[in-house]
């Protein structure tokens, strides 16, 4: 799962500032069919969304979680998993690395009632670069698009004269994220 590091700046004597987001990916094989984008982050609710009074990211075609790493957790990935069992509405089968989040979320479900439509599968260790199709082309493709956004963003700002690390915000990237 891609993550993205937003503006970063460093403070006398301190370390760099640093807003991190994790984006969660999911498509079908020939990706046609793009599952929304889950954003995990920090806060609750980031200033950014209350500034532009947005509650999610339902609106926009993505959904918003957090929690203190802005990573993704075992309470996450369980949440994920459900969500997309209900979306699937068919069999699918589900590929995924053998993260400790991953499986623990998988091993939870199962120990309820399970998924209905969703078949997990697990990819050998050590070997997701390798078979995850995802990881064959489409987050770099996926990444690069934000890189261009944020490149040009940055030039435009910088050019009116302005600081783009202070004009830089969450909701921003996530919506160059939905676009891409």
């Amino acid at each position: 799962m891609p993550e993205i590091s937003l503006g970063t700046e460093q403070h006398k004597g301190g370390k760099k500032d640093k807003a991190r987001i994790t984006a969660v990916l999911c498509c079908n094989a020939t990706g046609t069919d793009r599952a929304p984008i889950w954003y995990i982050g920090t806060a609750a609710r980031p200033t950014c969304f209350r500034t532009a009074r947005i509650q999610g990211l339902e609106n926009l075609g993505g959904k918003w979680r957090h929690n203190p790493t802005a990573w993704i957790d075992h309470s996450i990935m369980e949440e994920w998993l459900t969500w997309f069992d209900n979306r699937a509405r068919r069999p699918v089968l589900l590929l995924m690395d053998n993260f400790s989040a991953h499986e623990l979320a998988v091993r939870i479900i199962q120990e309820r009632n399970g998924l209905r439509f969703t078949t997990v599968k697990w990819l050998p260790p050590n070997a997701t670069s390798i078979y995850q199709p995802l990881d064959q082309g489409i987050i770099k493709n996926w990444k690069a698009m934000i890189r261009k956004e944020f490149i040009r963003f940055m030039a435009e700002t910088f050019d009116s004269g302005q600081n783009p690390v202070s004009k830089m915000n969450v909701l921003r990237a996530v919506r160059w994220g939905i676009n891409a």
